[in-house]
């Protein structure tokens, strides 16, 4: 017996100091090969270098479990720290996984240039400093009392050069001042240092495995990924801050820098239960398939870019159709025939994908290296730049019960799948939407339509804190929701999904968002302390961002023993809906027509009731349209009209309008503000006329976004008038207003 402890404690030195790595490898391999059921790794803390691949590496291993309760790997390089291929039935209980160094950098804002072009940071004493000269990075801000994301700023979409240090003290850049406006001396700020790298644990190809109370605190991407397989489990794990380094006086700001557990194109879908997920760069749990790309087609085939490698199709594959332009599906095929285009083919068809007509290019662009010739088994018309969906793959049949997910950014659960159950969670602090049921065709082409879901007895609190995105689809607290690139997707895109007995509190803008839905069931929901503040998130896709709920191209939805407690000053109406919705029983719907400035702008005078005019003192003119550049010029340099951003001359106003169709009662909101850092702007005075009479008016200083809230009356063929007005000079004076104008008929 003691010789056996003697050499445990040996191997344990060996690894605490860097060598032998594989024997951890070889202990988990031996114990298999033996025809063991289970082995034990020596408690401690093992610094390890990976192997081409991985730090652990498990592969091809069925029925076995990995006692790791009181072990810590320190993963020393960026590829995977544990890898699990092509497994069944495997479990790992008890391990924990940390980076030497770190994949982020922290510190203290120390000094902020009055014009704008710069900002100074101190790297926290023990945290890893930016390598290789001058660094792009996208930073988050923290508040530093509370040391969690600041409110009412970006959380993403930072972007700042670096360069320095300087006396220890690193100098920020290139800065877009208009997403920094509200970064003060003493703010903490943290950023990733690699933009690629490994997994805390990846599990490709796996099937019914489960990480057992394993606990996250760093990785160089996700915390777990787990694709290409399906059915595994996750119990009280945790993703969380971890220890303070040596050296530092400061703790963590984040613990990893990316996704909590990200799972896609498995059958089934994972389970995840009783897990901790805090302090996490963005989405908590992610579940989805992945679209194929649509590039040309007609009759019995389609030539299509796949995203991912294996390509989720195979000959007997079903896949959706579906239109780029709202994501509607519109087609169910049989896959018969799959065949891989020639290397110069997939060439020439990767050039050709930003010329798509009406298409958003994808970020995952760059990934769409291998092309297919699919043939089905009838006749098919397509649209180059519509997608395909494979939903045997999108993770139904999922549970996610009895979770945390606290301050972080981005979602608390991003869900693409049917068949499941989301109950008894509490997210506390995500910077977006907490819960999230939605197919993705921007972005990042993540696939998977919800239905018979069931969302219940869920508490969220603090969500939705993040600077508001007039723009963004996902609106509410929960959004049930599908779209493409420009509109909301048909009633029925999603359906049969109960919200049920959750709790939502103390969250800005829309707590529940329901477009492209039916036969949808709300009941026993409680919404407290909601609207505290105008947040205009979503505001320019038409949703009342001062209503409680709101329904866009839904029918079939019940609403019944539904509460909502101290609605702020923000808050006008529990149920809002577009006229587009049918069959809302048990709730009375306040309706509207919703038109931005934004959604409604175009290359064509008086499309949608809008006009681009400049005026001066001898009256006023249209603007001419400049294709090249999407915008509408004045004769005056600078005299411009963007979709968000207007400009005026130096003796030109520039003017946007809205002609009225009928009689009705307008509501106008907006919030107006000099874009980026304003240098050398003396400010604007910007002016809502009703015909020629003034009805709001303000002056716009640099760096004070100015909001307004009006109502009026009008006729058919009365004129609203938007108008921004320079100061003593026009430097600087891009001004963003992007108003909202309600009718009620």
């Amino acid at each position: 017996m003691m010789h056996r402890t003697l050499m445990v404690l040996c191997t344990a030195a060996a690894f605490l100091a860097g060598e032998g790595v594989m024997n951890v490898n070889d202990l988990i391999r031996d114990a298999y090969a033996a025809g063991k059921k289970e082995v034990t790794i020596p408690k401690g803390v093992y610094r390890m270098a990976s192997s081409p691949t991985a730090h652990l590496s498990i592969i091809a291993v069925s029925n076995f479990t990995v006692n790791a309760d009181g072990v810590t790997i320190i993963a020393l390089d960026s590829t995977d720290i544990v890898q699990m291929i092509d497994c069944s039935n495997v479990t790992i209980r008890g391990l924990t996984i940390d980076c030497d160094p770190l994949n982020f950098s922290q510190g203290t804002v120390i000094n902020i240039d009055p014009a704008g072009a710069w900002f100074e940071y101190a790297v926290h004493a023990g945290y890893p400093v930016p390598q290789g000269g001058d660094i792009h990075a996208d930073i988050q801000v923290y508040d530093k009392e509370t040391r969690l994301w600041k409110t009412n700023m970006p959380t993403h979409g930072i972007v700042v050069t670096f360069t320095g240090p300087k006396s220890g003290v690193w100098r920020g850049t290139k800065v877009n001042w208009s997403s920094l406006s509200g970064i003060a001396p003493g703010d903490l700020i943290a950023f990733r240092l690699r933009t690629k790298g490994g997994h805390g644990f990846s599990l490709k190809g796996s099937r019914g495995c489960t990480l057992d109370s394993v606990t996250i605190f760093n990785t160089h991407n996700f915390a777990v990924l787990d694709h290409q397989g399906g059915g595994n489990s996750y119990r009280n794990c945790r993703v969380t801050y971890g220890p303070t380094p040596p050296g530092a006086q400061e703790s963590r700001l984040k613990s990893i820098c990316r996704d909590g557990i990200h799972v896609f194109n498995t059958s089934p879908g994972p389970h995840i239960e009783n897990c901790r997920i805090e302090g996490i760069g963005d989405d908590g749990i992610a579940l989805h398939g992945y679209y194929s790309l649509i590039m040309s087609g007609g009759g019995r085939t389609a030539v299509v870019a796949a995203q991912r490698e294996p390509y989720p199709f195979t000959a007997d594959s079903t896949v959706a159709f579906m239109r780029g332009s709202d994501g509607t599906e519109y087609a169910r095929l049989k896959v018969t025939g799959v065949t891989p285009m020639s290397a110069d083919e997939c060439t020439t068809l990767q050039g050709a994908i930003d010329k798509l007509p009406n298409y958003i290019v994808p970020y995952t662009r760059g990934q769409m290296k291998t092309f297919y010739t699919l043939t089905f088994d009838r006749d098919i018309t397509v649209t180059a730049g519509d997608l395909l969906d494979v939903p045997a793959l999108n993770g139904d049949h999922f549970t996610i019960r009895g979770n945390t997910i606290k301050d972080h950014r981005a979602r608390g659960m991003l869900i693409k799948a049917s068949e499941g159950v989301i109950e008894n969670n509490t997210i506390d602090g995500s910077s977006m939407a907490a819960i999230v049921l939605s197919p993705e065709i921007t972005g990042y082409l993540e696939s998977g339509r919800s239905h018979n879901v069931m969302i219940r007895n869920n508490t969220i609190r603090n969500c939705g804190y993040e600077k508001a995105t007039p723009g963004s689809f996902q609106a509410g607290i929960i959004s049930i929701t599908a779209y493409g690139q420009s509109s909301y997707a048909a009633a029925g895109t999603q359906s049969a999904i109960t919200i049920e007995g959750n709790t939502i509190e103390r969250c800005l803008g829309v707590n529940l968002l329901i477009t492209s839905a039916s036969d949808i069931s709300v009941r026993g929901n409680h919404f407290r302390d909601t609207h505290a503040d105008l947040w205009p998130r979503g505001e320019s896709r038409g949703i009342d961002t001062r209503s409680v709920v709101w329904l866009d191209r839904v029918r079939s939805v019940r609403f019944d023993a539904n509460t909502v407690t101290s609605m702020g000053e923000f808050g006008s109406s529990f149920v809002s809906g577009s006229t587009d919705i049918s069959d809302i029983q048990g709730v009375s719907v306040t309706r509207s027509i919703r038109r931005s400035a934004s959604s409604a702008f175009s290359a064509e005078q008086g499309k949608g009731g809008w006009h681009y005019r400049y005026r001066g003192a001898s009256g006023s003119s249209d603007m001419t349209y400049t294709a090249a550049k999407k915008m509408w010029e004045g004769p005056e340099p600078y005299c411009v009209i963007y979709a968000t951003v207007m400009h005026p001359g130096s003796t030109l106003d520039a003017v946007r309008s809205y002609m009225a169709d009928a009689a009705a009662r307008l509501r106008i909101t907006g919030t107006a503000a000099i874009a980026g850092s304003g240098k050398g702007s003396d400010g604007v005075i910007c002016f809502i006329l009703k015909n020629d009479t003034v009805i709001w008016t303000e002056q716009v200083p640099v760096g004070t976004p100015v909001k307004h809230d009006i109502a009026c009356d009008v006729s058919p063929g009365d004129i609203i008038n938007f108008t921004v007005h320079c100061g003593k000079n026009n430097a600087s004076d891009a001004t963003e207003w992007d108003p909202l104008i309600e009718i009620r008929k």
